[in-house]
């Protein structure tokens, strides 16, 4: 995911639990100022808030490195997946933006902001607060949230 390497890369952010919620809260300010999706994962209601499985694997695999393509040990054999650099303009200046608010915050609060968001909580419902859950979080969910939701 290019907008993952520019987190670490660019705004050298460290903290994959940080990493995770940064990704979250940037995804819902694009979906609600451009009403459409800043990228295509999607989002699954974990313990410590929304995780994109794709990133999780990376981390927990190859940690912060990147070559010019990754190999994901997963349960299924390994899937290969070509990182490139991101070059989307518009992107790139939303991100710089928008990120400073996120990643000067410590990671639990932001996970407990995480803990407030309805699209987190329904995707939840049912569980026990420490049961692990792979359960996606609905975009329609998403979609209704931002246009209420003040960043």
């Amino acid at each position: 995911m290019m907008i993952y390497n520019n987190i670490i890369k660019r705004h050298k952010v460290t903290d994959s639990v940080k990493i995770q919620k940064i990704l979250y809260f940037l995804y819902l300010e694009y979906l609600k100022e451009k009403n459409q999706k800043l990228f295509e994962d999607e989002f699954e209601a974990w313990i410590y808030g929304p995780v994109l499985r794709t990133v999780y694997n990376h981390l927990k695999y190859n940690g912060l490195f990147f070559d010019e393509y990754e190999t994901l040990d997963i349960d299924k054999g390994p899937i290969f997946i070509k990182f490139l650099s991101l070059d989307d303009k518009e992107i790139m200046a939303f991100i710089d933006k928008k990120i400073t608010k996120y990643k000067n915050q410590n990671t639990f609060n932001l996970v407990e902001k995480t803990h407030q968001t309805s699209p987190w909580i329904k995707a939840r419902k049912g569980l026990k607060e420490d049961e692990p859950s792979t359960r996606k979080i609905k975009f329609s969910d998403l979609e209704k949230f931002v246009k209420t939701w003040q960043p």
